[in-house]
């Protein structure tokens, strides 16, 4: 929503309202002419509301807290037109997120498992089969990040096959990047909003 504002310097300034407390009110005829604008917000942590009603021609401001002055404070309009214009998305008023909260709930989802992947394997278990480590060959596998085995202390043990390997979970990772992928290009499709990361994009009009 665009707000004119008509400064002490003289100066017109134009600046955004939000939606949440403006609104426009229109005729009803085929034109839907602009009749009024309200803006209004609250006062404080009291009930108290402040309201203004903007006219082509007045401007008026109200205070729930004074109930003697029902009509308000009129001031003329320097405008001579309503000061706020209401730039609407779509019919139903929608903003442009409005229809892919689900798709980006799914996106935060697939990219919150994939973080928790990354710490998984970054805090991965090491298992160590065929060998007791000492607690000396724990502390050097710490400080050094290698390990040396054998698969038998002496000649006179019994070899055993030795096995050292970190535990892990299936790798879902190209499954997570499909998915990713396919949220993403479904956001930009539904949501109507050009993809300028798109490898296709700078291409287009060479394509064409």
């Amino acid at each position: 929503i665009d707000f004119y504002v008509y400064s002490a310097d003289k100066e017109i300034y134009v600046t955004d309202a939000a939606p949440l407390d403006t609104f426009v009110i229109y005729d009803n005829t085929v034109a839907r002419k602009p009749l009024y604008a309200v803006r209004y917000s609250k006062a404080g942590i009291s009930q108290r509301y402040r309201v203004t009603l903007y006219s082509d021609k007045y401007v008026w401001d109200f205070d729930t807290k004074d109930s003697h002055n029902s009509l308000g404070q009129r001031v003329t309009n320097p405008f001579k037109m309503i000061p706020i214009i209401e730039v609407v998305e779509n019919d139903e008023r929608l903003g442009v997120i409005e229809n892919v909260i689900t798709l980006i709930d799914e996106m935060d989802k697939a990219l919150s498992e994939k973080s928790n992947d990354v710490d998984y394997f970054a805090d991965a278990y090491m298992k160590v089969l065929g060998a007791i480590l000492t607690p000396e060959q724990l502390e050097k596998l710490r400080d050094t990040r290698i390990i040396n085995l054998k698969s038998k202390e002496s000649e006179d043990d019994t070899p055993e096959n030795l096995d050292v390997d970190f535990l892990s979970k299936p790798n879902a990772d190209t499954t997570q990047e499909n998915l990713i992928n396919r949220i993403d290009d479904k956001l930009y499709q539904m949501s109507m909003i050009v993809n300028l990361n798109d490898e296709d994009f700078g291409n287009s009009t060479g394509v064409a």
